[in-house]
């Protein structure tokens, strides 16, 4: 595919708010077997971000693809994940801002990658890339989500959950709306394209880390 081609294509993602990014959480400890005729406790360890977690929309054919947030660093890995399991990992090695979003807030990336290893084939369409998200190598997954968290109970775009740890739970969602210049959801008369990023801070509910926006016209 063709710098041309692969930029319509990233943008007709866009456009479609195929929009999607991140959070995560390590792997619970595991418990001492108990001693016959004590009853022993297991608590669920606490989960918490190790970073600034981004969602990326990557193109497994050109290696190439689009980031939210803070600028990429060249170095920095990059899981992707669909609905059935983790396909591998890509290395950044390039990063630049998006057509008119030079002059404006920079949220949008387009970045250049390469496999680290091996990549699966078999990716089905959600198709989700990880920037800076500790995960569950075995059993991370992209779960269907048909509703947004109350806080953003008018959002209805396309919402992508992820179960990073394995569990069967969402542990991350993103939550693409259209919004004003302040990042609240707008019904009409929107002006930019928002990104939220929720997750389970404290290994519970659901919390708002991050809301990114894309001014009109930025893509």
């Amino acid at each position: 595919m063709g710098t041309t081609a692969a930029t319509c294509y990233h943008r007709q993602m866009l456009r479609a708010r195929l929009v999607l990014v991140v959070a995560a959480l390590g792997a619970p400890a595991a418990a001492a077997p108990p001693r016959p005729g004590k009853i022993v406790r297991v608590e669920r360890v606490v989960r918490r971000f190790a970073g600034d977690p981004r969602f990326c929309a990557v193109n497994l054919t050109d290696l190439s693809g689009l980031c939210f947030g803070a600028r990429p660093e060249v170095d920095q890995r990059i899981a992707i994940v669909d609905a059935h399991h983790v396909l591998g990992t890509v290395r950044v090695t390039g990063a630049e801002v998006v057509g008119s979003c030079k002059d404006r807030t920079a949220n949008l990336w387009a970045v250049h990658v390469e496999a680290v290893g091996d990549l699966a084939t078999d990716a089905d369409s959600r198709v989700t890339g990880l920037l800076d998200v500790p995960i569950d190598r075995r059993d991370s997954r992209v779960l269907a989500v048909d509703h947004p968290p109350a806080a953003r109970s008018g959002a209805t775009d396309q919402l992508v959950g992820v179960d990073v740890d394995g569990d069967g739970q969402v542990d991350l969602e993103f939550v693409p709306f259209a919004c004003d210049d302040r990042g609240a959801p707008a019904t009409s008369g929107a002006t930019s394209q928002c990104l939220d990023v929720w997750a389970a801070v404290d290994g519970h509910a659901l919390q708002l880390v991050r809301t990114d926006r894309l001014p009109q016209g930025c893509i």
